[in-house]
């Protein structure tokens, strides 16, 4: 066997491919990803966007040009409180407006609009992950869900 198979690149990238072609990940852009929140929200956006535009549509006639922050802030207050595990299933509630941060498979296909929005799940992987404005250190691989790091590799 050819010891290059071995090396550890290689394995990352396997994986990268893997989650890619056959687990429903797209690749993760650097770009978008705010290093001092820890999170890409433009992905987040674009979920709750698709999933909920009602309820977006509310939060922006709030809260206007400062909704993104202020949703980052009201997420961030809850992850900090409860948990990030809670959040993602229960989401958030500011001002009468709930906002879901993802969708958990429904127990059954019968309802149309939560196999949508469960499909409407962005799932990302991102190699050499720089979390960090301050260093250069990179995590080898994370996995996000709707911008939201939840797994490292």
């Amino acid at each position: 066997m050819d010891t290059t198979d071995l090396k550890e690149k290689n394995f990352e990238a396997d994986i990268e491919r893997y989650l890619i072609t056959k687990g429903g990940y797209i690749k993760g852009n650097q770009d978008t990803y705010d290093k001092d929140r820890a999170i890409d929200m433009p992905v987040l956006i674009s979920f709750i966007e698709k999933t909920q535009p009602k309820q977006w549509k509310r939060y922006v006639t709030k809260y206007g040009d400062k909704a993104e922050r202020q949703l980052y802030r009201v997420f961030q207050d809850d992850v900090s409180r409860y948990g990030l595990i809670y959040v993602l299933r229960k989401g958030i509630s500011d001002v009468g407006i709930n906002i879901r941060f993802c969708y958990f498979a429904p127990a059954s296909t019968l309802n149309d609009e939560l196999v949508a929005n469960y499909d409407a799940n962005i799932l990302t992987v991102t190699r050499q992950f720089a979390y960090s404005r301050l260093n250069k250190n990179t995590i080898d691989m994370v996995l996000s869900l709707n911008g939201i790091p939840v797994v490292a590799l």
